[in-house]
């Protein structure tokens, strides 16, 4: 069985409550390059919200279950911006992000990912 997945996030979550973007959970979450990219965008709340989507997109899907996350859309821009050192670079934050994602759970392994880490 297949299933496909959207998330949804309503952009005030993301709104820095200052309106500076130089805050906590901007640094903490966004890697230097990610907020200069977003930063960079026409509306970078967008940007940021579609980021951050995409980050807990993958440990999200396996705490429900899935065996397996594709993930479109950054590897297009990943080979465009820098071959398959592009990829490999992009390949490498992910596994970093779902490590750090598993660490905050207390997940050690991909089994111990479990639905009850999420809010669904």
């Amino acid at each position: 069985m297949h299933h496909i997945g959207i998330d949804i996030l309503r952009l005030g979550r993301l709104r820095p409550m200052d309106g500076q973007w130089d805050d906590p959970f901007f640094r903490r979450t966004f890697t230097v390059s990610e907020q200069q990219h977003c930063q960079a965008q026409p509306q970078p709340l967008m940007a940021y919200a579609g980021m951050f989507a995409a980050k807990e997109a993958v440990f999200k899907a396996l705490a429900l279950g899935a065996d397996g996350v594709l993930i479109c859309r950054p590897f297009v821009t990943a080979v465009y911006g820098g071959g398959a050192e592009g990829v490999k670079c992009y390949i490498d934050k992910l596994a970093g992000e779902l490590a750090d994602t598993m660490q905050m759970c207390g997940a050690h392994t991909l089994a111990e990912i479990t639905p009850d880490m999420v809010r669904v």
